[in-house]
């Protein structure tokens, strides 16, 4: 389970991260 400051901080992070695991957590298309 991801915590909401970690779903945040994924939010955020999803440019410089994996935008296809931020998409996989919670898509927002």
């Amino acid at each position: 389970k991801i915590s909401k400051e970690e779903l945040e901080a994924v939010s955020i992070k999803r440019d410089d991260f994996h935008g296809e695991w931020n998409y996989t957590i919670y898509p927002s298309s």
